[in-house]
């Protein structure tokens, strides 16, 4: 083998791996964009049957959200079988159809279907926290001082307290005696 002929080779062994790890590269983000909207809809449904939709609005940021993640998977899938037609089309040495704009809506969707689910998220939290206590945080202020003292108010209430005094005893009654049961006395 020449050095033109181990050259040229070398070219093409690098094209093939080049243009494998384009096709890798480019399958392995559609993939994970299927993959994560389908997590984004656990979690959504998660989020919805743990904390709940408190309001019309939080319902309505769940239900476009799931519907943009439930787009992304369906356009991802579509995604896969155009692939399939361009390489068979490529191979043929036919023109390949193009598939840009599909990827475009695949990751669209999917990233609108993320910006939502942090929303409704976001929002249901909200709803959750216990307006009480952001007025008593507010109210609280005042003599340093007095709040301590304020905070330690019961705390004698904790000393310990000394036991009771033992009640007297009482004597028991005698037990009357009967001098038949009596045993004799011990001579001395």
């Amino acid at each position: 083998m020449t050095d033109q002929e181990f050259d040229q080779q070398k070219q093409v062994a690098y094209y093939a791996a080049t243009v494998a790890a384009f096709t890798n590269v480019r399958m392995e983000l559609d993939k994970s964009v299927l993959a994560l909207s389908a997590g984004g809809i656990g979690l959504v449904v998660t989020l919805m049957t743990t904390v709940g939709a408190s309001s019309v609005s939080i319902l309505t940021l769940d239900i476009l959200s799931i519907a943009a993640f439930l787009v992304a998977i369906f356009v991802s899938l579509v995604i896969f079988s155009v692939g399939a037609d361009q390489m068979r089309a490529v191979a043929q040495g036919k023109e390949e159809p193009s598939g840009k704009w599909l990827d475009y809506v695949a990751r669209s969707t999917f990233a609108v279907g993320v910006v939502l689910a942090c929303v409704a998220g976001g929002l249901a939290g909200y709803a959750k926290i216990p307006k009480g206590d952001a007025e008593m945080t507010n109210s609280n202020k005042g003599n340093p001082a007095e709040q301590v003292q304020k905070s330690l108010t019961g705390f004698s209430g904790l000393a310990p307290k000394p036991a009771p005094a033992p009640a007297a005893a009482v004597p028991a009654p005698a037990a009357p005696t009967n001098p038949a049961l009596t045993p004799p006395a011990a001579a001395k």
